[in-house]
């Protein structure tokens, strides 16, 4: 039985690759961000709020940050829209079918105050699948109903149809701009144009653009981190990233009590350079951490849903003992191990699929593109 070098784990990396970096240590942090500010929620007590904001929608933005970096770097090494969607897809969808079946027909059946026929044959409980297609449906039918943060079963999934969206925005934008031949000035400008939409937010909470069950306002905070981190995957752009002066950014934001505008102006930027200086810094200290297996997806999706079940289970013992860190760490630990099954049983089989479907479309491609050749070379013969 091989022994576990634990040295390793905390051991600067040498090593040189697209692997080498601390990128899924940051989402693994992040993801516990959004659950530590839900726990707040869901207790009751005050939300825990970094540089104005709540330490969940930091978390969130942080993965914002990745996720736009992560897409641009796979968009510039395959631009084929095909296989880029299918990427994507398998991505998304296969973990959020699998939370989505664990929430209604497992959390469901738990915790509703309708008896199990009651349960099944109300329409609401089928509802629930249009989160299948993005579509978010946050209650199932008598499910957390009288708990402090009634009716809601996931109150994650609302960035999912953002992000999807992105996904789908970004090689059009990018083909734009590459016909305009202004990839990087293009990119500053869709960032600014983020910027005054998300002032546009914070001037105006109460607008609101609702369509297929999404308000897309709420996507304004988030749309300047996704590019501002595809700004940082085009080329040449790496080399702009220093650890230590993200470091002394974030110690001025921390320092100084600025509004809530002007804080989340400064931290547009000084959060993705943050968190992209800390992901690529030279001998990464925690690439080996999770280098194999991307838990963070998981530990997002399941992490709402296993915190309004765990809690409300925990409160029943009315003790002092259940503090606020306390019921964060029991739903962090159920929230990891559901995420480890998600993980190995439904993410990881798919990734292999979608590999294959990629495989055989790359060759179906060269395989016509040898034919298309050899007709061209005989009609000029």
């Amino acid at each position: 039985m091989s022994r576990i070098d634990i040295k390793k784990f905390f051991t600067p990396s040498v090593e040189n690759g697209t692997r080498v970096n601390n990128f899924n240590i940051i989402r693994v942090v992040a993801a516990g961000m959004v659950i530590y500010g839900h726990m707040s929620s869901i207790m009751g007590v005050p939300v825990f709020s970094i540089f104005g904001q709540a330490v969940s929608m930091i978390g969130v933005k942080i993965l914002f940050v990745i996720s736009g970096y992560l897409i641009m770097k796979s968009l510039s090494n395959d631009s084929h829209f095909g296989r880029y969607i299918i990427r994507r897809s398998f991505r998304i969808f296969p973990g959020l079918i699998g939370v989505v079946l664990f929430s209604a027909f497992v959390i469901g059946p738990l915790f509703s105050g309708l008896s199990m026929k009651e349960y099944f044959s109300d329409s609401g409980t089928w509802l629930y699948f249009k989160n299948v297609v993005l579509f978010p449906i946050y209650s199932l039918p008598g499910v957390f109903v009288n708990y402090t943060y009634p009716n809601a079963v996931n109150g994650s999934l609302w960035t999912l149809p953002i992000e999807f969206s992105l996904y789908i925005a970004l090689p059009l934008i990018v083909i734009i701009l590459q016909k305009l031949k202004m990839v990087k000035p293009g990119i500053i400008v869709v960032i600014a144009i983020c910027v005054f939409a998300n002032i546009f937010k914070i001037s105006h909470p109460e607008i609101s653009l609702l369509f297929y069950g999404t308000d897309w306002t709420n996507s304004f905070p988030l749309l300047p981190y996704f590019f501002v981190g595809c700004f940082f995957a085009l080329e040449s752009m790496k080399k702009l990233l220093n650890f230590q002066l993200s470091a002394v950014f974030l110690a001025l934001l921390i320092i100084f009590q600025l509004s809530n505008l002007k804080y989340e102006l400064l931290l547009c930027f000084a959060l993705p350079y943050s968190v992209l200086s800390f992901a690529l810094a030279e001998q990464p200290v925690f690439s080996h951490w999770f280098e194999k297996c991307d838990f963070s997806y998981g530990i997002y999706l399941y992490g709402f849903v296993i915190q309004q079940a765990v809690y409300h289970q925990l409160e029943k013992f009315h003790s002092s003992f259940i503090s606020l860190n306390v019921s964060f760490a029991i739903c962090f630990i159920c929230t990891f191990v559901c995420a480890v099954i998600s993980y190995y049983v439904i993410e990881r089989p798919m990734q292999v699929v979608s590999r294959r479907i990629i495989l055989k479309m790359t060759v179906c491609s060269e395989k016509n593109c040898a034919m298309l050749k050899d007709r061209t070379i005989e009609k000029y013969e």
